[in-house]
């Protein structure tokens, strides 16, 4: 069982990341983060997340974006249903069945809960002004309602979008759905939208156009912040992969290891086929940290817990092999916060 679940994962591995090479041929853009983008990926075939955002992928046009997401839908051996959004040049790959489901668990709270479903409900952190300044806070039950169900017409677009027939590169027919966001969030301002799309447990939410997302940044970069980075190791299928096709092992996600090895170089007493795996920060978000120590009233620690715990899970019960999770806060104190 253990061989058979190798033999597919670095079938999968393989496949995916000759995808990555074959598209990037054509997209300088998408070839220069070419490791990272595979490391997020295979985070997205795991089911951890329900989407990734390629922002770090400067001036990637979508065209691009639809053929990678195109490939990886008519792949065999990947068995992915992905689709395509996107939002002033700024694109996202998202796992579809995973993304409704998160939708729709967003959207049946408060009957849900904050600690309940595969990913918890996120801690909605709102801004009141005391004496004319800003201050955070847990939104209400109802405040929370009223932001998280603007995401109703994206839901019902995913829902409802037929998708563009499109033909590959390697002449396979399929289809993608590609989502305007500017058109189905309901003027959430991109803070508070990427941080529910990507299913963080912590969200601010920024109202007032530019002037409010101003004014929240100066307040938070007053306040003393946590910094959560959750960390996995690529899958060995993953990393061979990679090294395979001469790329860098240690830019493969968003490596903390500054003397990680090139994937290529081989160790005394290494066997062909191994690698060294760098451990690798898969997202990071910030919490006031006043509301993250245990004695808090809000403790926004154990929603961050239980939401590391199912990632976690999710990466562990996948196929492909992942390993080394952990979640790990660090105090950042005062600094500069742009939004």
């Amino acid at each position: 069982m253990g061989s058979e679940r190798s033999t597919g994962a670095d079938r999968a591995m393989q496949e995916l990341v000759s995808i990555i090479y074959e598209v990037a041929k054509q997209s300088r853009p998408m070839y220069n983060s070419k490791e990272r983008l595979a490391y997020d990926l295979a985070v997205l075939l795991s089911g951890a997340r329900p989407c990734v955002m390629l922002d770090y992928v400067r001036m990637l046009d979508l065209e691009s974006a639809v053929q990678l997401v195109l490939h990886v839908n008519t792949a065999d051996c990947l068995g992915a249903q992905w689709c395509v959004m996107t939002h002033d040049n700024c694109h996202y790959v998202a796992n579809h069945p995973e993304m409704m489901k998160h939708l729709d668990r967003l959207l049946s709270y408060p009957s849900s809960g904050h600690l309940t479903g595969p990913i918890p409900m996120p801690a909605l952190i709102g801004f009141c002004e005391e004496g004319g300044t800003l201050t955070p806070a847990v939104l209400s039950d109802q405040d929370t309602k009223g932001v998280l169900h603007r995401l109703e017409s994206l839901r019902t677009k995913l829902h409802s979008n037929p998708g563009v027939n499109l033909v590959t590169k390697r002449g396979k027919e399929g289809k993608v759905q590609v989502i305007d966001l500017a058109d189905s969030a309901a003027q959430l301002l991109l803070p508070t939208l990427n941080g529910l799309l990507l299913a963080y447990p912590v969200v601010y939410v920024v109202e007032g156009g530019m002037e409010g997302a101003s004014r929240v940044s100066r307040c938070l970069s007053s306040q003393d912040l946590t910094l959560f980075e959750m960390a996995a190791s690529p899958p060995i299928a993953l990393c061979t992969a990679v090294a395979d096709m001469g790329w860098a092992l240690h830019s493969l996600g968003h490596s903390n290891r500054a003397d990680s090895n090139a994937a290529h170089k081989k160790k005394k007493g290494q066997s062909a086929g191994q690698v060294d795996r760098p451990t690798n920060v898969m997202c990071s978000f910030t919490a006031p940290s006043s509301m993250c120590s245990k004695g808090s009233r809000v403790a926004l620690g154990e929603n961050v817990r239980v939401w590391a715990e199912r990632v976690e899970h999710a990466l562990e019960v996948s196929a492909l092999g992942w390993s080394s999770m952990t979640c790990v806060p660090s105090t950042v104190g005062t600094c500069s916060v742009s939004l």
